[in-house]
């Protein structure tokens, strides 16, 4: 079983526009076999991005220091596309688990591509990354935060 914040090692992905090359790539969702698993692609190319740790919402990006996670490098998580990826594919070559995140932090991560991509997140990738029953319990959480 993957579950959300595992970190995949593909030695030939192939990106929206066609091209294609090694990518880490983070999976977003916990996945069975009735629903794909959600991921998006990370990268150390710093190509004039901001470093500040964490959200940054306007450039749909996140920002992970080196060295505080799983990744050894500065690492941006490019939260601007989602690839949808059946979870059977998932589970052979040339898919290799390499790593996780905590819980925490990849629920940073989904937030922030909740804001960041408001507007152009479909309904079922939603569901999907934010399941009801979880959404309860991050209310109840931060109900509980307050007091």
């Amino acid at each position: 079983m993957v579950v959300k914040g595992t970190i995949f090692f593909h030695e030939n992905f192939v990106f929206k526009n066609g091209a294609s090359s090694e990518k880490l790539i983070i999976l977003l969702n916990t996945p069975d076999e009735n629903n794909p698993c959600l991921f998006v692609k990370t990268t150390s190319r710093e190509k004039d991005k901001p470093s500040q740790p964490g959200c940054i919402e306007r450039l749909s990006l996140f920002f992970i220091p080196p060295k505080t996670t799983f990744f050894e490098q500065p690492t941006w998580v490019e939260l601007y596309e989602i690839y949808e990826i059946a979870l059977s594919d998932v589970k052979k070559d040339p898919f290799r688990i390499v790593g996780e995140l905590d819980y925490k932090k990849t629920d940073e991560i989904i937030n922030c591509l909740l804001l960041a991509e408001a507007d152009d997140i479909t309904p079922y990738h939603k569901r999907l990354l934010k399941p009801p029953f979880e959404e309860s319990l991050e209310k109840l959480r931060e109900k509980f935060q307050k007091k």
